[in-house]
């Protein structure tokens, strides 16, 4: 007992092996294994035993470590439920939180995962499996939204105490205590460099930070409702700002001047730039700029198609397509491509693929 992360890495181990042999029926079966593990892993620590029974139990049908050990489910279980032939999406559930979470991110090199929850802790886990390394503690208030800074070394939390605390993601210790908002701070970035740190309010402002030194550098007012995501180009030069107004900003992150201000039907909670820095992406799908095409009609650009949903709208490259009944108006919303999931109603989830 209390010994399966050394089981995991061991498989892991044996997977990067197996992944370079010329053997894929041992690979395929190291590979079966580890997801056996990895999704079991909480019924395997508490109960080593029930790796014979709760796990062989709920394993897809067509999983190999189920089809080798069938016989050892026990016979008092007389009909199996349904399950799902293969593996699906879901790779490790995470739990230790007390409460809700609502923000995660990865580290740069996306070993590992932070999450910040309503008990008013931030956990820092391994995301190959699933360990805790840390607990930050010490929060009167809810943390909103966590970032690492690009070397992975440093972890900023806004939180609704209106303040922004950077720690080092390593030791656990404050680095710094960021003040200056004067309501809860929704969400923050660090600049490509990880020199600056931007921090969004329901104060109506953006926040620009020295990183090193805490002191603020900018205030960009201009929104006239809460700002809840920000964003940096990938040279650093521009900051990108959504709000509760139904607008984006693009402002110069040296001299906080506007660029352009862009209007949308919607409330946008999410967003980046593109690697090549032309448009936006968005929870709602991708939102070009003609500051960011180098100032060109947009009609003369090889732009990718595109879905947009709107508020009542789905639209495919700036033409309303579908509306959406009220019943099925969205509260989130994501878009890859063509695919569009949208959460509405009491917990329920819509997925639609248009053509592009």
């Amino acid at each position: 007992m209390g010994r399966v992360l050394e089981g995991i890495h061991a498989i892991t181990l044996l997977e990067l092996f197996t992944s370079s042999s010329n053997c894929p029926r041992l690979s395929t079966f190291v590979y079966d294994a580890k997801r056996f593990v990895l999704y079991n892993q909480l019924a395997i620590e508490q109960a080593p035993l029930q790796a014979y029974c709760s796990a062989l139990v709920f394993a897809p049908t067509t999983s190999i470590i189920r089809m080798q050990f069938k016989d050892c489910i026990p016979k008092w279980v007389r009909r199996l439920l349904k399950v799902e032939s293969n593996w699906n999406a879901l790779l490790q559930t995470l739990e230790g939180h007390s409460s809700s979470v609502h923000a995660v991110a990865f580290s740069p090199d996306d070993k590992t995962l932070a999450s910040a929850s309503y008990d008013r802790t931030v956990k820092l886990w391994d995301a190959g499996s699933s360990a805790v390394l840390q607990t930050l503690e010490g929060y009167s208030f809810s943390v909103h939204a966590v970032a690492f800074s690009p070397d992975g070394k440093t972890l900023a939390l806004a939180s609704y105490n209106r303040t922004v605390k950077l720690w080092d993601a390593r030791s656990s210790a404050v680095l710094q205590t960021l003040e200056g908002h004067s309501f809860y701070v929704n969400t923050v970035a660090f600049s490509p460099d990880g020199k600056m740190l931007a921090s969004a309010s329901d104060d109506r402002t953006v926040k620009l930070w020295d990183a090193g030194s805490g002191a603020v550098l900018q205030t960009l007012e201009g929104h006239s409702s809460y700002v809840n995501a920000v964003a940096f180009s990938p040279d650093g030069k521009t900051l990108a700002s959504a709000s509760y107004d139904r607008t984006v900003k693009l402002w110069d992150a040296r001299s906080s001047a506007v660029l352009q201000t862009l209007s949308v039907d919607s409330i946008i909670n999410s967003l980046s730039f593109s690697n090549d820095a032309t448009f936006l992406q968005t929870n709602r799908g991708p939102l070009y700029s003609t500051f960011l095409s180098s100032n060109a009609a947009l009609s003369t650009l090889s732009l990718p198609p595109s879905v947009f949903v709107g508020q009542h709208w789905v639209s495919r490259e700036g033409e309303a397509l579908l509306w959406l009944p009220s019943e099925y108006r969205p509260s989130c919303v994501a878009v890859q491509d063509g695919t569009v999931a949208f959460g509405y109603g009491p917990g329920r989830v819509l997925v639609m693929e248009f053509a592009l």
